[in-house]
């Protein structure tokens, strides 16, 4: 049966580090879907790689557990694999988590001393904790590889394996544990392509093919599959940046799946900022599953890219109503719109809401229109229309 994906589906999350991912991970996944309509699996640790106990980068992880996922059955469109970076303290990790993921109802938890710390957060933010009794073989897989070349085969599922070995990780895990000298392996290029942006929110009309989603649209006919990194990942609750990064991974993937666009073809993949841009694009090639090419809607994105092996491909500046379609028009129209019909302290209707959607017209797919009202778009900008009042 063809999963279709509703406003609010009720998701449970899980949160491991994947390295490497294993059967045990695999069976909580399908757990999770049994008691949900969706999971949200985090992907912990994202900032760490190239040493022991931490081999791979977020995005080799998410590469990686999406294949086995799907080989185990799994359908894409029933879960989404978010890197989440660790922080300083308790209170920020748990407040990063709730806002690098869409909405979610259950906390699946292995680790009891997680489970505790998050009872303070539970009733405050409205999810339940799932303690999970059965507990994953407390061993470094990659060092049984390294001391046991044939154990590792049997330790994790065939696919993350093969996927390992192509990919060049168990040369990498010789080198890390053994300071063995790697035997170069022979990478196939991957045919993916990357869309950078801050998506605040994701503009465009599908069947127009104009705006973000009009972007993502051309990708597909560069490449099969399109990585969808979602910028200014810590930044929200203002006027250039209302939408956590989870709500807009949350209306991304609504818009592209109710457009019949299979969650298999593309991942969302959300990036903090860091200070230097020099930095950037290694960051987001670690974050992400390995690409090859990239949208450049901007000059930003191309010198950021233009000095890797990445192919650029240009695209134009969509217009609507002969003014630029980017993500500043759709929410100063929204706001001016707001700040006519509502005072302070009103709650915003549907009436405004209806209207809003017929003033900015094709610069908002339908289906992003509707997922936009969900997750709290409309109030927060008329919050933010009156915050400095």
């Amino acid at each position: 049966m063809t999963y279709t994906p509703s406003l609010n589906p009720r998701r449970g999350f899980i949160i491991e580090k994947f390295q490497p991912v294993t059967e045990y991970d695999v069976a909580l996944v399908k757990r999770v879907l049994e008691e949900n309509d969706e999971a949200v699996i985090g992907i912990g640790s994202a900032e760490k790689s190239h040493e022991r106990g931490y081999v791979m980068t977020a995005g080799e992880r998410v590469e990686i557990t999406d294949a086995v996922l799907q080989e185990a059955g799994v359908d894409p469109n029933r879960y989404m694999l978010i890197p989440i970076e660790d922080a300083t303290d308790t209170a920020q990790w748990v407040g990063d988590v709730l806002q690098s993921t869409p909405r979610w109802h259950t906390w699946y938890t292995r680790n009891f001393k997680n489970a505790s710390m998050l009872t303070s957060y539970e009733k405050k933010y409205a999810f339940s904790i799932e303690r999970i009794d059965e507990q994953k073989p407390t061993i470094d897989y990659f060092e049984a590889f390294g001391d046991h070349q044939a154990l590792l085969p049997r330790l994790i599922p065939g696919p993350a394996y093969e996927l390992m070995s192509s990919m060049g990780i168990l040369d990498r895990i010789n080198e890390i544990y053994h300071r063995k000298k790697a035997v170069k392996s022979t990478i196939p290029q991957q045919s993916r392509i990357l869309f950078l942006g801050g998506l605040q929110p994701f503009t465009g009309d599908y069947a127009i093919g104009n705006g973000h989603i009009g972007a993502v649209k051309q990708a597909f006919t560069h490449r099969p599959q399109v990585v969808i990194a979602v910028g200014s990942a810590q930044h929200s609750s203002t006027e250039s940046d209302p939408l956590t990064v989870g709500k807009r991974i949350d209306v991304i993937r609504y818009a592209l799946q109710k457009n019949k666009i299979d969650a298999s073809k593309f991942y969302t993949i959300p990036i903090k900022d860091i200070a230097s841009n020099a930095c950037f694009a290694t960051k987001v090639i670690s974050m992400c599953p390995a690409f090859d090419a990239a949208i450049a809607g901007n000059d930003w994105t191309k010198q950021l890219f233009g000095e890797t092996s990445c192919e650029i491909i240009p695209i134009e500046r969509d217009f609507v109503d002969k003014k630029p379609l980017s993500a500043s028009y759709v929410r100063k129209t929204a706001m001016e719109v707001l700040k006519n019909c509502h005072k302070k302290n009103e709650l915003v209707s549907q009436r405004t809401i209806a209207k809003i959607n017929r003033a900015l017209g094709t610069a908002l797919d339908p289906a992003t229109k509707k997922k936009l009202q969900t997750v709290g778009f409309y109030e927060t900008l008329h919050f933010l229309a009156y915050a400095k009042e």
